[in-house]
C-alpha cells in the first residue's frame, strides 16, 4: 500500500465526521507522510486505515457530546466577596460590569470536574486543574475548542463572570498558563498576575494599580484613570489608548508600545525590537528606550525627557519643556519643533555633522555644534554616532 492508497482510504472512512475535522485529520497525516523518513514504516506504524479512522472517530464523539457544556453559579452580596483569584490553565476569561445584584460566572466548553469554584476569607477562587489532569472528557474537550494561538482569541473555552455595576473590588488576580484575560468596566482597585501565553485587556472601571505579565500575548488598556501601570510583554504589543495616570512602566522586547491620546506624570517604555509610538501623548516625565526599533511621537507633548535608541530612528513632533536628552547609536533624529530655534538651548554631538536646520546644511566645530540660545528654558541635547540629524522650526514652516 503506497501513501496516496492509504490516505484515500482513510478518507473514506471518516465520512461522519464534521467536514473541517476531516480535513484537518487528513492534513495531519499527509504532513506525517512527509515528515517520515521511510513511507513503508509509516504505514506499518499506524496500522490499518479502519481502524485508524475507528479510533479518530471515537475521539470525536467524546469530543462532540463535550461541546457547548455550560455550568452557571451566583453568589449573594451576603458572602461578602472582596476579592477574585482566578487560576486559570487555558480559558479566555471575560470580567464585565451586569445590571444584576449578584456575582455570578458561566463556564462554556469546560468540563464539570475540572473546575472549581469556592469562597475563603472573602476571596472568590476559581480553579482549572493543569492539562494533564484534565478528566479523559475535559482533555478531549480542550483538544477541541483550544487554538494554541491564543493571541488571536481563538478559544472557545470560556468563563464569563458578571460583577454587580456598583459593585468594588479590593483585588483581582490572574495566573494562567494559556489563557486570556479581558475586563470592562469593572470597579477593582488592584489588578495583577501573568499569562504564558494570551492577551490581557482592561477597559474603563475605577483602579488603583496594575500590574501584570504576559509572555507571548498582547496588551491593551483603555478609557482608565489610574494611579500607577507597570506592564510587561516578552513578545506582544502593548496599547495604552485615553488613559490619565500617575506612573506608567511598559516594557517588551519584541514587540511595540503604542501611547494613544495617554496623559502620565511618570512614563519609563523599554522596547528591545519593537517600535515605541505616541500620538497625542503627554508626560512630565518620560523615558523611552528601544534597542532597534524606531521613537515616533507625533502632537506629543513632553516637559523633561529621555528618548534613546540604537539602531532605529528618533522621529518628535510637537513640544518639548524643560530639557530633553536625544540620544542615538546609528539612526537618523527628526525634531519638529512649534518654536523659534532661538527660544531652544540646542547642543548635538554628531561624528558625522551631518545636521539640517530647516533644510540646511549646518557646520559645527569638530563633532559639536550649538543651535538656539544659551539663555533659554529649554535645553535639548542630541547625540548620534552615525544618524543624520534634522531639526525644523516654526521659521521653517
Amino acid at each position: 500500500m503506497t501513501k496516496d492508497q492509504f490516505l484515500t482510504e482513510l478518507n473514506s472512512y471518516l465520512s461522519v465526521l464534521k467536514p473541517e475535522d476531516k480535513k484537518n485529520t487528513i492534513e495531519f497525516y499527509e504532513e506525517y507522510f512527509e515528515d517520515a523518513e521511510n513511507e513503508e514504516a509509516a504505514i506499518e506504524e499506524l496500522g490499518a486505515p479502519k481502524k485508524l479512522a475507528e479510533e479518530i472517530i471515537d475521539f470525536h464523539k467524546t469530543s462532540y457530546k463535550s461541546e457547548n457544556t455550560q455550568v452557571s453559579r451566583q453568589f449573594s452580596p451576603d458572602e461578602g466577596i472582596s476579592e477574585i483569584i482566578l487560576n486559570i490553565t487555558a480559558a479566555k476569561v471575560l470580567i464585565n460590569a451586569s445590571q444584576e445584584e449578584k456575582i455570578e460566572y458561566t463556564t462554556q466548553n469546560i468540563a464539570d470536574d475540572d473546575f472549581s469554584a469556592k469562597i475563603e476569607n472573602g476571596k472568590l477562587i476559581i480553579k482549572e486543574k493543569p492539562v494533564f489532569f484534565f478528566s479523559k472528557k475535559g482533555f478531549v474537550s480542550f483538544l477541541e475548542n483550544f487554538n494554541i494561538n491564543t493571541s488571536s482569541n481563538t478559544s472557545k473555552r470560556e468563563i464569563l463572570i458578571n460583577i454587580p455595576k456598583d459593585t468594588h473590588l479590593e483585588k483581582l488576580e490572574f495566573n494562567s498558563q494559556i489563557g486570556s484575560l479581558k475586563i470592562e468596566e469593572v470597579n477593582v482597585e488592584v489588578i495583577e498576575g501573568y499569562t504564558t501565553c494570551g492577551n490581557f485587556s482592561v477597559k474603563s472601571g475605577l483602579h488603583k494599580k496594575i500590574d501584570f505579565n504576559t509572555s507571548a500575548g498582547a496588551i491593551n488598556i483603555s478609557d482608565i484613570d489610574i494611579e500607577t501601570m507597570k506592564l510587561s510583554s516578552s513578545a506582544g504589543a502593548i496599547k495604552f489608548e485615553n488613559i490619565k495616570a500617575g506612573n506608567i512602566s511598559a516594557s517588551t522586547g519584541a514587540g511595540t508600545i503604542d501611547f494613544i491620546k495617554t496623559e502620565s506624570s511618570y512614563i519609563n517604555a523599554n522596547s528591545g525590537a519593537g517600535n515605541i509610538t505616541g500620538n497625542e501623548l503627554k508626560s512630565d516625565r518620560g523615558k523611552f528606550n528601544t534597542g532597534a526599533g524606531t521613537n515616533k511621537f507625533q502632537k506629543c507633548d513632553f516637559n523633561e525627557a529621555i528618548l534613546n535608541t540604537g539602531a532605529g530612528s528618533i522621529i518628535f513632533q510637537g513640544n518639548l519643556h524643560s530639557y530633553a536628552k536625544i540620544n542615538s547609536a546609528i539612526g537618523s533624529v527628526d525634531l519638529n519643533l512649534p518654536d523659534k530655534v532661538e527660544n531652544y538651548d540646542i547642543n548635538i554631538f554628531s561624528k558625522q555633522g551631518r545636521v539640517k536646520l530647516n533644510g540646511e546644511n549646518v557646520e559645527g566645530r569638530g563633532d559639536r555644534l550649538n543651535l538656539g540660545s544659551k539663555t533659554s528654558d529649554t535645553n535639548i541635547k542630541i547625540s548620534t554616532a552615525f544618524g543624520k540629524i534634522k531639526i525644523s522650526t516654526q521659521e521653517g514652516e
